[in-house]
């Protein structure tokens, strides 16, 4: 994880304040006592911008960007650009901890959120597997905070992707909601934010509400015909790219007469990525359907940088490794 230098949150001083300091303190009437040199003045105010850095680092918090940079590492600037700095939100607070939305982001299909936990002094645990700043959990923490379900539209969507960062003041938290594109911007959210004990007795609830951030500019391709590869036929392919993922979903079937129809009908299949160079694209989510009419569908994301004119390759494999085939297509810009 590349560390935060929380030193650089201030700019170096314009020389234009540093002339007009310098002035000021040239015209100051003589006095009787020993006058502060230039060189000491700018040196308190330098030590006095270190020390509201070191506070800043203190009581710094967690955000969308930090914990993406985890999974994808730095983001760009259109992502960085795209997420809101505390959406309008009423802090909730259950079980004596406050929980405060930090910022948020929807590219028009995932919703990104990040939450402060925030106790007096009361240790509190992340629900889920590890965190990303490394650390063990705090075994003398009995409590336990983290984010529930979400309601948007009358739909209630469960999160993934799921972390925690301890911080001195708390707990940030974070989590994904796949949305779709259906939702609308300025759409009421409803998260669910939990307190509990490690047995899941006592367990509270509570609800922090905001508006659905705008969606992000996203490029889309479609094909426009079916894709014949080998015994599979790719009847549907749509692809967005986002500043934030590139969301695939291919629809497929298999010829009945190929001998392994059955085992890749119970099985499934896969999708890989390969950017232009050749190289495998990790992928973050995917998840395989049978429509139970025949046809197969595959829901699959990935990061990488978003740039137009890109020479993409898909390639789909079965169970057994074999490759079925593979399509390459062109991401137009706009």
């Amino acid at each position: 994880m590349r560390a935060i230098d929380y030193t650089c949150a201030f700019a170096p001083a314009p020389a234009s304040f540093t002339a007009r300091l310098e002035r000021t303190l040239q015209t100051l009437p003589e006095r009787e006592v020993r006058r502060v040199p230039l060189r000491a003045a700018l040196i308190a105010v330098v030590i006095l911008i270190l020390l509201a850095g070191a506070a800043l680092a203190l009581t710094y918090h967690w955000g969308v960007l930090d914990f993406l940079r985890g999974y994808t590492g730095e983001p760009g600037e259109a992502a960085r650009s795209q997420v809101t700095k505390a959406p309008e939100a009423k802090p909730v607070i259950v079980g004596g901890v406050a929980f405060t939305l930090t910022d948020a982001a929807y590219d028009g299909e995932r919703l990104f959120v990040a939450v402060h936990a925030h106790t007096d002094g009361v240790p509190l645990r992340g629900d889920s597997f590890g965190s990303l700043s490394g650390r063990p959990a705090d075994e003398k923490a009995k409590a336990f905070a983290s984010v529930g379900a979400l309601t948007v539209g009358g739909k209630e969507l469960p999160g993934d992707n799921e972390d925690f960062y301890p911080s001195e003041d708390g707990l940030d938290l974070y989590s994904e909601f796949l949305l779709g594109a259906d939702a609308a911007e300025g759409s009421a959210v409803n998260l669910e934010m939990l307190v509990y004990e490690d047995d899941y007795a006592k367990m509270q609830g509570g609800v922090l509400s905001f508006a659905l951030p705008g969606p992000t500019e996203t490029r889309e391709f479609t094909a426009g015909e079916p894709i014949a590869l080998d015994g599979v036929t790719i009847t549907k392919l749509d692809i967005k790219y986002t500043p934030f993922r590139m969301y695939t979903d291919v629809t497929y079937t298999i010829d009945p007469a190929l001998q392994k129809f059955d085992r890749m009908r119970r099985q499934g299949m896969f999708l890989f990525l390969y950017d232009e160079c050749g190289r495998e694209v990790d992928g973050l989510d995917g998840e395989s359907t049978d429509n139970g009419d025949g046809t197969y569908a595959i829901h699959e994301e990935w990061t990488l940088p978003v740039r137009a004119h890109r020479a993409l390759t898909i390639k789909l494999l079965g169970q057994d490794s074999d490759i079925y085939g593979e399509y390459v297509f062109q991401l137009e810009e706009g």
